[in-house]
Order: C-alpha cells, then structure tokens, then sequence
C-alpha cells in the first residue's frame, strides 16, 4: 500500500521565491520575487500611430515613381470666361 503523502514525492510542488513588503499602516503584505531575465531591457511602447521608419522609405519611392509618372503627362487648363 502507497503512503497518504506518496503523490506529493511524485510530484513536488512548485516553489517560489518569496518576500514581504510592508503597507502604508505597517501591515506586512507576501508577494511572489519575480527574477527579471538577464540582459534584457524593457521593450518601450510603441505609439498608436507610430510608422516604422523602413514603411516610410519604402513607401517614398513609390510616391516619387508615382508623382514622376503623374507629372510626365500635360495636363488641360481650363480657360477661364
């Protein structure tokens, strides 16, 4: 017959780094340590509307191409009366 704790030999619980911060009437509140991997920086956000500088290139030569085309061709003035 299996001991009552055996599932737990089998499978151990998860262990965490812990830690305790006090609140602003002294009270000691438990928080989780969260390792920050190493050598990583954090990864600003990008602005809602913000364009890569590389679409922007891109897209400027397809603009010039298309205003080269555009401007190739006369265009009719209206004759005012």
């Amino acid at each position: 017959r299996p001991r009552i704790n055996d599932i737990y030999n089998r499978n151990p619980f998860e262990t965490h780094k812990t830690g305790y911060k006090y609140d602003a009437l002294g009270n000691p509140q438990a928080y989780m340590k969260i390792d920050a991997p190493i050598g990583s920086k954090k990864q600003t956000k990008m602005k809602k509307n913000y364009i890569p500088t590389s679409q922007l290139i891109a897209t400027s030569t397809a603009q010039e191409k298309l205003a080269q085309n555009l401007s190739g061709k006369p265009k009719k003035k209206k004759a005012k009366k």
